[in-house]
């Protein structure tokens, strides 16, 4: 395996034992056997014909709503390069790169007059996370818009799924963990480019007093019950502000973790696992994690 690997490593974007915890917005976890960044879609199909069948895999996009726990991940961790940041214009639809980071999307179409993306800034991570988790706030979310989307398999090879196909719901889209998305294309609409500038100062503004601004945080930590807010059930159960280690639940928003600054991947966690029992307990609703926990615990 390790052979097959190193045939790679001339072209400088294969890395072994990679620091992956600090490229995670919670700075936070450990190291990974393999790290891969591939230039192009050939780049990333040779690569992944090259692994071994089921070899553990996962895609990193920004490191926005993961935790990377602290041990050592045994398989290989994959990043989208610039070559998956492309944007492709054709009157009325677009196809925008997985890659592509939520804030650079908000730019470029509102520097094309095209409105519907606007609730992504502020939205910490790119393209592909978000369609994975079907990205959504100030209800908008991700699929709203969405046609069809271009996905690489195990095997290297692309298929594509229309938006029916993938099954998507909220915070979920069905797609099996060892697929990654190349790219998605959305039916758009123009608008007046003053209009979308307010819009997204209004998000802006909504996002500042709503939520921790500045801080180590992974985002929405728990899928919010049918029936009421995660935050509502967290605030009820007296958890707001309460610390294990260097690992917090926000002061300003209940369902958002933070590190202090010297927190684990594990604090962090049995945080969250703390909160899921005590709110079990006070208010009967099992509460579900959206933060994505990914590794392995460190051996002691």
């Amino acid at each position: 395996m390790l052979g097959i690997i190193k045939s790679f490593l001339f072209r400088k974007n294969v890395r072994l034992n990679e620091n992956i915890g600090q490229k995670t917005w919670f700075r936070t976890g450990g190291h990974a056997k393999i790290f891969f960044e591939p230039k192009n879609l050939e780049d990333l199909s040779v690569f992944l014909r090259s692994l071994p069948k089921n070899y553990p895999k996962f895609l990193l996009g920004l490191g926005s709503n993961i935790i990377f726990r602290d041990g050592f991940y045994n398989g290989v961790v994959i990043k989208l390069g610039e070559g998956f940041n492309n944007f492709e214009l054709n009157d009325y639809k677009l196809k925008i790169g997985a890659g592509a980071k939520n804030i650079n999307i908000v730019k470029y179409t509102l520097s094309k007059k095209i409105t519907g993306f606007e609730f992504l800034i502020g939205i910490p991570g790119s393209l592909g996370g978000s369609l994975k988790m079907n990205s959504s706030c100030f209800s908008y979310c991700i699929s709203d818009n969405l046609l069809n989307v271009n996905i690489m398999n195990e095997n290297g090879v692309i298929k594509s799924f229309n938006k029916k196909e993938l099954e998507i719901s909220y915070r979920n889209c069905e797609l099996p963990e060892d697929h990654i998305f190349i790219d998605a294309t959305f039916k758009i609409k123009y608008a007046n480019k003053n209009n979308i500038t307010n819009r997204i100062q209004n998000f802006k503004m909504k996002r500042k007093n709503s939520q921790p601004l500045g801080v180590r945080t992974g985002g929405s930590t728990f899928v919010n019950p049918d029936t009421v807010k995660a935050w509502q059930l967290i605030e009820k159960s007296g958890l707001r502000g309460k610390k294990f280690g260097d690992a917090m639940i926000s002061d300003k928003h209940c369902n958002f973790l933070i590190n202090l600054g010297k927190s684990t991947s594990t604090e962090l966690e049995v945080l969250g696992e703390d909160i899921i029992e005590t709110v079990f307990k006070k208010e009967n609703i099992k509460l579900n994690w959206e933060i994505k926990r990914v590794g392995n615990f460190k051996k002691i």
